[in-house]
């Protein structure tokens, strides 16, 4: 309100003696601190919401298994051992066993079937 004040005190005064004043409390500032930290954990949460909703529409979406752990087990080697081999990290090892990618390099599938001497179909599977 003070601010409106100064304006309304100041307009008849000639260019450059009309002044505003702003001010600003730290109530002011605590209140505007907190109105973003409240934005930006609603838009983290509305993120979070739209990659569950993603990631469970590519689950029901996804016809194909893979069996790469199954293949794994019968020629008894190690996630580690065909990672070292293909030249992917762990990690993607474990997400290719699982089938939680969206997508795999031919020239990775090929490595696997070098490694474990077997076929496409042996390690990824068709099931509608």
């Amino acid at each position: 309100m003070a601010s409106v004040t100064s304006v309304a005190t100041t307009l008849n005064y000639p260019e450059g003696l009309r002044s505003v004043s702003l001010e600003i409390s730290t109530d002011d500032l605590n209140m505007v601190f907190l109105a973003m930290m409240f934005f930006a954990i609603s838009w983290v949460i509305k993120e979070a919401h739209k990659l569950a909703r993603e990631s469970a529409e590519f689950v029901q979406i996804m016809a194909i298994v893979a069996n790469l752990d199954t293949m794994l087990a019968q020629h008894k080697v190690r996630s580690k051992e065909l990672a070292d081999y293909v030249g992917i990290s762990k990690q993607n090892t474990s997400l290719l066993k699982t089938g939680r990618v969206r997508g795999v390099r031919f020239s990775t599938l090929d490595k696997i079937c070098e490694y474990l001497q077997c076929q496409l179909g042996d390690i990824l599977q068709y099931s509608p």
